[in-house]
């Protein structure tokens, strides 16, 4: 390719042509063949970003290769979420590798795409459960756009092997600062248990407690999440939930006091309902023992009895006072014989 000898308005008029969507403009420009590599390259990241397929393809078919930046804007703009799956189809035709599919930055591209265009990748085999750099899996990402797509991505990943655990409470409660209560609230909808143990933050509920989310205690609470747990954990060191939300109010302004106290009381009125059903429970279960006992203690005996009456009803006197002839030995019946 011819190097770049086009001035800046040259240069800016294909930009805004590949960014635009302005094909006419682009396949002239393209024609002349007097673009630099770069210029080609920024002009595929435009048209990428626009979702713009055919600026893309047109780009592709005069030698535009793909480059692990020129697959970063395959994420499209970050405020909309969203991008065309034609342009990520033209990405695999003209040579994008399942396994390539990460942004510069080490992360996986699954993380940041809507649920059409991800079905793209996983189709092609791309793995749901890659991580990056930051640790973070797609499903994570995916729940935090539960809110606008109501689970579709992230069901869509499960689908094909995601895995889902306990673990994803921790993703959306801490350092959360938005659309909690409808993650939690999805993940419970998803039968995740509320005690899950992680080593860092300990339980959900202790994480909900250190964050201050006054509604996210309560919602596991309701979902019986165990407010007497203490795990060792690196954050919390043993520390039950009350205890946790006492320390917290200690070192709170007075605003943040009252509404510590507030979880602190949602915490203890759940203690005391668990005590209640505990105690309730074991008394019940003693009631069942003592009834289990005395129902033997009542049976045996009368059981006894039936069997002596048993053995002794051969000698009982008939009702005219004298005896069954089936009570009279054999040897007496012999001599009564031979009296008479």
């Amino acid at each position: 390719m011819a190097p770049d000898s086009t001035d800046e308005a040259h240069i800016d008029a294909f930009h805004t042509a590949c960014s635009h969507g302005d094909l006419p403009t682009v396949q002239e420009v393209l024609a002349s063949g007097r673009l630099s590599t770069n210029t080609l390259n920024t002009g595929l990241h435009l048209a990428a970003e626009e979702e713009h397929p055919d600026i893309v393809k047109a780009l592709f078919t005069v030698g535009v290769r793909i480059t692990a930046s020129s697959i970063d804007y395959l994420c499209g703009k970050e405020e909309e979420d969203y991008q065309d799956p034609r342009v990520i189809r033209l990405y695999f035709d003209y040579g994008l590798k399942p396994k390539k599919c990460i942004t510069s930055r080490g992360e996986p591209l699954l993380r940041f795409l809507n649920a059409a265009c991800a079905r793209e990748l996983l189709e092609r085999g791309v793995d749901p459960n890659r991580c990056g750099l930051r640790k973070k899996t797609p499903l994570a990402s995916a729940l935090n756009k539960v809110y606008k797509d109501n689970g579709a991505l992230f069901d869509l990943l499960v689908d094909f092997g995601a895995k889902i655990d306990g673990s994803l409470f921790f993703s959306a409660i801490a350092w959360s600062i938005s659309n909690t209560v409808i993650k939690t609230k999805f993940l419970l909808n998803k039968s995740l248990d509320p005690n899950t143990i992680c080593a860092n933050w300990g339980t959900p509920l202790l994480c909900a407690v250190r964050f201050g989310m006054e509604d996210i205690v309560e919602i596991l609470l309701d979902a019986g999440a165990d407010p007497t747990a203490r795990p060792e954990c690196k954050q919390f060191r043993g520390q039950s939930p009350s205890e946790l939300a006492e320390t917290r109010i200690r070192c709170q302004s007075s605003i943040m006091e009252v509404h510590y106290r507030s979880i602190l009381k949602l915490l203890t009125d759940a203690e005391a309902r668990r005590n209640t059903s505990t105690s309730a429970k074991d008394g019940s279960q003693l009631k069942q023992q003592n009834m289990d006992v005395k129902h033997e203690s009542g049976t045996e005996p009368t059981a006894k009895k039936q069997k002596f009456n048993t053995k002794h009803t051969t000698v009982n006197n008939t009702s005219n006072g004298g005896f069954h002839e089936g009570n009279i030995s054999s040897r007496t019946r012999s001599r009564t014989k031979i009296v008479s």
